[in-house]
């Protein structure tokens, strides 16, 4: 029996489809001039959202969670900037 994905691994999916929508929309096919930037930025702003969340809603969580959380968000974006790169290697075919 195939276990069904929860809410918040769809609601995740989905918005990673989002995200690649809009890198689609602003013409990001060429992931070497962006992806070196956003992959530096990334963390931090993963980190101060977490924390900012966290603060909000009055609660705590180790370091080595966010840093999973962290890790998460670069794979991520490694994923959309490896779909860029197989896009852009097509279209200059």
């Amino acid at each position: 029996m195939v276990k069904e994905k929860g809410h918040q691994t769809l609601k995740l999916n989905r918005e990673v489809k989002q995200l690649d929508s809009v890198l689609d929309a602003i013409g990001a096919h060429n992931p070497s001039a962006w992806l070196p930037i956003l992959m530096t930025v990334a963390p931090f702003i993963a980190r101060i959202a977490i924390r900012s969340i966290l603060r909000k809603m009055g609660k705590t969580v180790s370091d080595e969670k966010i840093e999973g959380t962290v890790d998460l968000v670069k794979g991520i974006i490694e994923r959309i900037g490896a779909k860029g790169s197989q896009t852009s290697t097509k279209k200059k075919k």
